[in-house]
């Protein structure tokens, strides 16, 4: 056989080698691959350590101490998991316990599993699912379960105490709380989308102040998001409260439509039952940075009572009922302007009036110069008035103060004896301040 004949059979040879060459490393990295989770098993694995910091925002920073994450984990399987994952570790300011198990197959390229995560000596446990597949893509599910929670807790207390520093020693909460998330991707869409949401249930909350106490029962909310990748659509919000109570204040059946825009937070509506009657806002633009906001509270069908009953001095019982509107403007998220307002009875609607104290009234007529003889006989007249019309009218002083007026007509009988009154008389304060401490507090009078 000549050498060229010779060199041509081993390149033959060697041709023939290489699909088996192939195929054995091809098996050697596949048992290696498939040995890496027994081998782990048997490895002490060291502890891996997170910095959550530059994921957080400064504010969500300020309230943690720790701002890591930090976790030891041991591996092993069973007859139904091919890998079981046990760990202990840190979760910014708690420690936690962590339990997973995962099914796969290396073959098809898919694995499926859950986890649990428990925050050690809370109520508080996070329950995970998650589905891989390289055809399919993955999807990933997690829920805090509802859990009851108040001041007291472990994990909600601290956050709330740094949230609200200077009302911590005093408010009182207790409520429940459910947190859910998931996130998916496909093959044709390697983004991910996904949604989370929390939701609020039966919380109760009370700030004892002197002379402004805020009470709320029963509030619900839900907030949500949900997006592709980095973009992010919050959901609207619909707050609802049994009742809220501020300053003397009481609203029931408190509501609200919530919807987040580019640079502010739009109240399209909300609503109470107050004074026995209704108040209701449109339109209202919060400035979430600042807390700035203004808009124009829409009071109807509010017991005449009720509202006389605000005015420090007026003691006594009336009927009838009210309607008007209030601008108001928020400063700061903690200051109240309160602009020119009036609240009016409707033409025909009639009511009365049998006040036993009227201190305010006297004094205001005493310094506008009317005799004394006049302020007794008015004030017996106001003892038991038959009224036609009633309007009360807030505008602001040149000094930065308010005026307010209220306008009287109608009838006071005395025995068989029926004189007609018309009253008009100006009270000056600083309403805005009696609001902003609580000291006009509904509460204190006795009219109904």
């Amino acid at each position: 056989m000549s050498d060229e004949a010779e060199i041509d059979g081993e390149e033959t040879r060697k041709r023939r080698r290489w699909p088996w060459a192939l195929l054995a490393l091809a098996l050697a990295l596949a048992g290696t691959v498939a040995a890496i989770p027994t081998v782990l098993m048997h490895v002490d694995l060291p502890e891996a350590a997170f910095d959550l910091a530059p994921l957080m925002t400064p504010g969500a920073r300020a309230l943690f101490t720790n701002h890591t994450a930090r976790v030891h984990v041991d591996l092993g399987r069973s007859d139904s998991w091919d890998l079981i994952v046990r760990g202990n570790g840190t979760l910014l300011d708690w420690p936690f316990t962590l339990k997973a198990k995962a099914n796969y197959s290396l073959w098809r390229r898919s694995a499926r599993g859950g986890a649990t995560v428990s925050l050690d000596g809370t109520p508080w446990t996070l329950d995970a699912k998650f589905s891989f597949s390289a055809r399919d893509g993955w999807t990933v599910e997690a829920a805090v379960p509802e859990t009851r929670f108040d001041e007291k807790d472990p994990v909600v207390g601290p956050v709330v105490s740094r949230m609200a520093a200077l009302a911590a020693t005093n408010l009182a909460y207790s409520g429940s709380l459910r947190l859910d998330a998931r996130a998916s991707t496909t093959n044709s869409a390697a983004i991910p989308v996904w949604s989370a949401s929390a939701a609020v249930s039966d919380l109760d909350a009370s700030l004892p102040a002197a002379g402004a106490p805020v009470e709320v029962s029963r509030l619900r909310i839900r907030a949500g998001a949900s997006g592709l990748g980095g973009h992010v659509d919050i959901s609207p919000m619909f707050p609802r409260a049994e009742s809220v109570t501020a300053a003397g204040v009481a609203l029931s059946n408190v509501y609200a439509s919530v919807r987040a825009t580019e640079a502010s937070w739009l109240v399209t509506e909300a609503g109470a039952d107050v004074y026995g009657g209704k108040a209701k806002l449109y339109a209202l633009f919060l400035d979430p940075e600042k807390l700035n906001a203004g808009f124009t509270l829409f009071v109807d069908d509010i017991d005449t009572g009720r509202v006389l009953n605000s005015i420090s001095g007026l003691r006594g019982k009336a009927t009838g009922r009210l309607h008007g509107k209030v601008p108001l403007r928020v400063k700061d998220g903690a200051e109240i302007a309160v602009g020119d307002s009036f609240l009016y009875s409707r033409p025909g609607e009639r009511g009365t009036l049998r006040l036993e104290d009227a201190t305010t009234i006297m004094e205001s007529l005493s310094a506008a110069g009317v005799p004394e003889a006049d302020r007794n006989n008015l004030r017996k007249a106001l003892s038991n008035l038959a009224y036609t019309a009633l309007g009360l009218d807030l505008r602001r002083d040149p000094d930065g103060g308010h005026a307010l007026e209220m306008k009287l007509q109608g009838s006071a009988t005395s025995g068989k004896t029926t004189v007609p009154v018309s009253l008009d008389v100006t009270f000056h304060g600083d309403i805005e301040h009696l609001i902003n401490t609580g000291i006009r507090a509904a509460g204190k009078g006795k009219t109904r």
